[in-house]
Parts: structure tokens; C-alpha cells; sequence
């Protein structure tokens, strides 16, 4: 991206847990959570207003990868609920109404999202938040 350039972000969608914001929506906190306690966020979220977020990667929806070798608190997060993400995810497609992100900004104010510029400093890239 050329010096200057505004990346807009889509924050991760987090709930409040024990007093901490922890995320539960994508990639290895989706295999983690059950579907059901899943799913009652996102409801929470949907009746506050708030966009909710859900990624995977492609290996989360692979419980056949090959198991590599590796620490046992590596091995937990790499492979826990391998086997029953594709599961939540039909579970959570027919619950509730999804979109793509293009959809979701076409109903935001963009003052609404973090707006991050592009800047070289000292032969260093960095993003830097731009205030509304």
C-alpha cells in the first residue's frame, strides 16, 4: 500500500467474560466454545445491534490435517474441536442470518469502524488510527 492509505477494520467480535473481553467467533475459539453458549452471544449481539464476526481458517474444517509434533498446550490449540467446527457452523448458518463484510459496511456508518493510515517512519511501515 502506498504511504498514506487507510485500511478500514472489522474488529473481532468479543464478549465480556469473567471481567476479560475474550473472543469466541473464529478460527480455534469457535472449535473451543459449545455451539449453544456460541450461539447465545451471538444473539446477545445481534439484539444490541452489533455486527458479530465469524471466521475460520481452512484448517479449522479439516479434522484429517496431518497432526505435527509440538508442545501439549501448542497441540490443545491447534486441534481442539477439529472434529465438530463444521457442525457449529451449520448449526450457527441456519440460527441466524449471515452476510458478507460488503454487505455489513453498506449498513454501517464508517465512522462507526477503526480507520487505520498507512506510514513510513525510519524505513519502517506502521499503521497508525486515524481519529473520526
Amino acid at each position: 500500500l502506498p504511504d498514506g492509505s487507510e485500511i478500514l477494520e472489522f474488529p473481532i467480535t468479543t464478549t465480556t467474560l469473567f471481567g476479560r473481553r475474550l473472543a469466541y467467533c473464529g478460527g480455534g475459539y469457535l472449535r473451543l466454545f459449545p455451539t449453544n453458549w456460541v450461539a447465545r452471544r451471538i444473539a446477545v449481539a445481534n439484539r444490541a445491534g452489533q455486527p458479530v464476526i465469524v471466521y475460520i481458517h481452512p484448517r479449522d474444517i479439516d479434522p484429517d490435517q496431518p497432526r505435527m509434533s509440538m508442545s501439549a498446550t501448542r497441540r490443545f490449540k491447534s486441534y481442539v474441536g477439529l472434529s465438530t467446527c463444521i457442525s457449529k457452523l451449520d448449526t450457527l448458518l441456519r440460527r441466524f442470518p449471515f452476510g458478507t463484510l460488503a454487505e455489513a459496511l453498506a449498513e454501517l456508518e464508517h465512522s462507526e469502524l477503526p480507520i487505520y493510515r498507512l506510514v513510513r517512519a525510519a524505513d519502517k511501515w506502521r499503521l497508525c488510527r486515524r481519529d473520526p
